[in-house]
């Protein structure tokens, strides 16, 4: 079912010395898993591990099976290039989008219903196409510009696994048959692997292709791109959660609270870090190499890349969902108690309460906003600031409830949302549907693309803040040394009705003057600014400029 049409908008650049970008130059020059609560405990859903044994060994002998081949051509299975082409869209499981979602105001574009519950979180490839499964056993693939079907794919048992995408747009994910599933970007199968127990972790991929996932048989399978069996780790315990790779290392959490690292060529456990209650929340790598995830003992963990305790912050209540990382390093996770939590460095910034417990892992985009969904029926969309922007709910709109045991859906949100390459928000409801979240942006909506360079012969640094109507919408710091130019982008949309301001703030260690050029392009117009900081006594100077007098004014002497 389609519901809803498609918002258009026109292409601006804005750039400052440089190619569509803004730029300054200084000195001349980041699945949700069903919980344990609402499906059975590990022992009467099967899901527990009745072998106590070490707790992560290597077993080289393959307890599984591969079947035959379709002899698909040779092709790149590494991890695609497209907007969000796994669960946390990258092998670190960041969940950070590199796509400005500031213009998303929670229009329903289009939704597509199926026949029962979704808890698979949606994929993204470069193809323009969204993929899901469902616990009516199938895999979907729907045209991610309107939401039409190009394929289906049935393993006939329930599909919880969230795919994952290879550059040839091929895709893997789990089934409750026990199997891993690889298909070619037709919907047709390529090969599956067979593991002891049911599949519901999201599989990730290395840049060689080798594929990584966990069964609830209590092994970590690494894969190559034919299927074959490269290694299988014991763990401790029955995992739900997907793996997080960093470098040649795998990360994997289980359900006796045990988070593990692999050593990602042979499986051979590196160390292991134990917490006091079951984690389903995946983990997820930041760019210093720290390890990030929750437990339902109530803690958010950051352990270092050698397994230590870098900090640990109690939220009160259970946690389900990966954490997210901010551009900036802060980590949001979302726990039972309804509460979505801003931390950094081990520190509380901020909580919003929702009205029921959120499972959703958050999606961030590259200016900062935030979307997840709760089991209170409803979808957020958060500042960075933690203040609501704007919020849908399933219980305003007209659409069947589901009753699965004693649970009856309302539309809960379970699933994590995905981010398109246009900023467009996907994510799937537990009454079956699927929905595309845009703007109601006006035509003259404008993409912008703002770049910074900081160059020259002194030690210093710039802050650029971009501000629409006043309120943030994009920001950077680039720190020079000399000999070592630092670039950044920051993209948003420009909208004629409202009001835009950058401000650029520099520090410089020395005394003297730095003249500083900044060029705008958009469209086919341009003009350049010349600023000179004359930094004195370590003071900091600051230059707003008004983005929208600038582009209006050139644009209207033009057409005189």
């Amino acid at each position: 079912m389609l519901e809803g049409g498609i918002v258009g908008g026109k292409t601006l650049a804005l750039i400052l010395s440089g190619v569509l970008v803004l730029s300054v130059v200084f000195g001349g020059v980041l699945g949700s898993h069903l919980q344990e609560d609402e499906v059975g405990s590990e022992e009467d859903d099967g899901l527990g591990s009745d072998d106590s044994g070490s707790s992560s060994e290597e077993d080289s002998d393959s307890k599984g099976s591969r079947s035959e081949s379709l002899g698909r051509p040779e092709s790149s299975r590494s991890l695609s290039d497209g907007p969000w082409p796994s669960y946390g869209r990258d092998s670190k499981n960041a969940g950070l989008s590199p796509y400005d979602t500031s213009h998303v105001d929670g229009t329903v574009n289009w939704t597509y219903e199926t026949d029962t519950w979704l808890w698979s979180s949606p994929a993204i490839g470069s193809e323009g196409r969204l993929y899901f499964g469902s616990p009516d056993g199938y895999i979907y693939a729907l045209d991610a510009e309107d939401g039409s079907e190009e394929w289906v794919f049935s393993t006939g048992e329930q599909i919880i696994s969230s795919p994952a995408v290879c550059e040839d747009e091929s895709i893997y994910f789990g089934s409750d048959d026990n199997k891993l599933y690889a298909l070619d970007a037709d919907g047709n199968l390529d090969w599956s692997y067979e593991t002891d127990e049911r599949v519901f972790s999201s599989p990730n991929l290395d840049e060689e292709g080798n594929i990584y996932v966990g069964s609830s048989d209590g092994h970590l399978y690494s894969l190559d791109p034919d299927g074959d069996l490269n290694w299988r780790s014991e763990l401790d315990s029955w995992t739900w959660t997907s793996p997080a790779l960093d470098d040649d290392v795998v990360y994997m959490g289980t359900g006796d609270g045990t988070v593990y690292a692999m050593d990602r060529t042979d499986g051979t456990e590196l160390w292991n870090y134990t917490t006091e209650e079951t984690i389903y929340s995946s983990p997820t790598v930041g760019e210093d190499g720290l390890v990030y995830f929750g437990s339902y003992d109530g803690f958010l963990y950051a352990l270092n890349p050698d397994g230590t305790l870098e900090w640990d912050h109690d939220v009160g209540s259970k946690i389900h969902p990966s954490p997210s990382l901010g551009q900036d390093g802060t980590v949001y996770v979302g726990s039972h108690d309804g509460g979505f939590h801003a931390v950094n460095e081990g520190e509380l910034e901020w909580s919003f309460e929702a009205e029921d417990r959120i499972s959703s892992s958050a999606a961030i985009g590259a200016e900062g906003n935030i979307y997840f969904g709760s089991e209170d029926g409803t979808f957020y969309s958060l500042g960075p600031d933690g203040e609501e922007r704007w919020s849908f709910s399933r219980g305003n709109q007209d659409f069947e409830s589901v009753e699965i045991g004693e649970y009856e859906s309302g539309g809960a949100f379970y699933s994590s949302p995905a981010i398109g390459e246009d900023g467009r928000i996907y994510t799937n409801s537990f009454d079956g549907n699927a929905f595309a979240f845009n703007g109601t942006e006006s035509e003259d909506a404008m993409e912008v693309e703002a770049g910074f360079r900081i160059a020259g012969r002194r030690n210093s640094n710039i802050t650029a803040l971009v501000e629409e109507d006043r309120e943030e919408i994009g920001s950077v710091e680039l720190e020079r040394e000399p000999g070592k130019p630092q670039e950044a982008n920051i993209t948003f949309r420009y909208h004629e009705d409202s009001d835009y301001t950058l401000e650029v703030t520099y520090r410089n260690e020395n005394k003297g003057a730095n003249p500083v050029w900044i060029s705008l392009y958009w469209g086919d117009e341009n003009t350049t600014i010349i600023e000179n900081f004359n930094h004195k006594d370590g003071e900091e100077q600051v230059v707003e400029y008004d983005l929208t007098e600038i582009i209006e004014n050139t644009s209207a002497g033009d057409q005189d």
